[in-house]
């Protein structure tokens, strides 16, 4: 009633959110949960017939993500922390060791900083007690507590890499950074490493630095090797950046996923001979802007709608490999944006619109959709993209690099909270900043002259005035110079009248 009063397009409305945290992309002001898990199965089922090949009897080349392995390897029958490396943690890498009879063994350990984005995802998971860690300092019970405090993973992890290097095996080449910087063992006849030294401190996720070890290996000599892992990052990385290995000579590549009685090796080398070269290096730009640890999932969209919106818009893998590469701004192309909006309209089941913003107004007005089952607004979408765009490509697109100069995320979809980083949900003013004319009603008791609300406003009394209910002089939000009415003048904010 109001808007036919006041001659405005409701179409307006569904260009902006009406929620400070859009409901698509967001719950209770953090990025909306998913289970990035999701895609492994999907990728699972991406192999080239008859290429996968027999499990490996021994390879070159053997990769732990160091930060998966405190969760695959809890204290048993230990006492101290000395302990548990001597009895648990090499033990274990022993026991891969004579499976795969490796040259060589690499160890990437995460980093943790005060200032990244993965102490923003952190918060959401609780923090643990904060313990003294050293050798000969006791184990506690509460395993799992004791993980969640990222100072406690620093000191252990710094433990246990310094152990691997000196003490793992004589046989093999050990490369694992130790704090932000790698150290080699030794250079074996069989095996060498050019990282020795090298920083990587920028490069805080062990996935993105499983790669650089890749290359290392791939180009001293190795044609096979195993990578370790429960992260699901790791098995898009390793799919997306095997042409370029394979280019360096790596020949296969396993990836040793899942513990307990869901473990299984996954053929990295026959996923991506299915997938070609460019849905390879699209893959992590699908990944980030369908949901990874650093951005939202849509509301009710799982990875295999997103899979699905991918294969009936194939335009958008274009925009993926764009996103999934360095940038040298986050002014994200109007081509690839419009691309993206596409891929998304698709994922919300209407393939023939093409503006994101009429598909909101569509579902909404003609499916019954909820509002917060609909798409989000462009300008919300254009912040999504930047921040898939910034971990796809400013984080994951320098894998291959050593301490590459990964950028801030400001301006990349994020903005400073404090001394955490939080999401940037939108550049544009919410639903009732934008559309404040619809909003503004008066409460005159003598008539609706200059000083009525509305009327200064310039725009014509609605049916929610507190008073006139529209029935006055102000039909054109026109206010007269020699008119002198005695209009009451209102607080603009006020809501309308219930």
């Amino acid at each position: 009633m109001t808007m036919g009063s006041r001659h405005l397009d409701p179409h307006e409305f569904f260009q902006y959110e009406n929620q400070v945290c859009p409901p698509s992309l967001s719950k209770d002001g953090s990025l909306y949960p998913h289970n990035k898990a999701d895609l492994v199965p999907i990728l699972e089922a991406q192999q080239a017939e008859g290429s996968s090949g027999s499990e490996p009897l021994q390879v070159d080349c053997l990769i732990y993500d160091g930060a998966a392995l405190g969760h695959l390897i809890s204290p048993r029958l230990v006492k101290t922390f000395a302990e548990y490396w001597e009895k648990n943690v090499r033990l274990f890498l022993r026991n891969d060791i004579s499976k795969y009879s490796p040259n060589r063994v690499d160890i990437a350990w995460d980093l943790y900083s005060n200032d990244s984005l993965k102490k923003f995802v952190r918060e959401g998971r609780g923090s643990g007690v904060l313990r003294q860690v050293s050798p000969s300092t006791p184990v506690p019970k509460d395993w799992a507590n004791f993980l969640l405090n990222d100072k406690n993973k620093e000191q252990l992890f710094h433990i246990l890499a310094m152990r691997a290097v000196e003490e793992l095996s004589p046989d093999v080449l050990v490369v694992s950074n130790v704090g932000d910087r790698i150290t080699v063992s030794q250079n074996s006849p069989q095996m060498s490493s050019s990282l020795s030294g090298s920083l990587c401190g920028k490069a805080e996720e062990a996935d993105s630095r499983i790669i650089l070890h890749l290359t290392d290996a791939a180009a001293h000599g190795a044609r096979t090797a195993v990578v370790r892992s429960v992260d699901t990052d790791v098995l898009v990385l390793s799919v997306s950046f095997f042409p370029r290995l394979h280019s360096l000579g790596l020949e296969k590549l396993w990836l040793h996923f899942g513990s307990g009685s869901n473990q299984r090796l996954i053929p990295v080398h026959a996923i991506s001979a299915k997938l070609g070269p460019e849905e390879c290096a699209a893959l992590p730009g699908f990944h980030a802007m369908t949901g990874c640890d650093f951005t939202s999932g849509f509301r009710g969209k799982r990875k295999r709608s997103g899979w699905s919106a991918w294969q009936g818009c194939q335009e958008a893998t274009e925009a993926f490999i764009e996103i999934s590469q360095p940038q040298v701004s986050s002014n994200v192309s109007a081509n690839v944006v419009r691309k993206l909006e596409r891929f998304v309209i698709c994922l919300y089941g209407e393939p023939e619109e093409t503006d994101i913003n009429n598909a909101r107004f569509i579902l909404y007005t003609s499916k019954a959709k909820k509002l917060t089952d609909i798409p989000p607004t462009l300008n919300t979408l254009v912040c999504h993209i930047q921040r898939a765009a910034y971990i796809s490509g400013q984080v994951w697109g320098r894998a291959q690099q050593q301490d590459p100069p990964i950028p801030s995320p400001k301006g990349w979809g994020w903005k400073k909270d404090g001394d955490c980083w939080a999401p940037q949900w939108t550049t544009t003013d919410m639903i009732w900043q934008a559309c404040r004319k619809v909003l503004i009603t008066c409460k005159c008791k003598a008539g609706c002259g200059p000083r009525c609300s509305c009327r200064r406003a310039g725009v014509p009394c609605s049916f929610f005035c507190g008073n006139c209910r529209a029935n006055c002089s102000n039909i054109a939000g026109v206010a007269g110079e020699d008119e002198l009415g005695e209009g009451e003048v209102d607080d603009p904010d006020d809501p309308p009248p219930a």
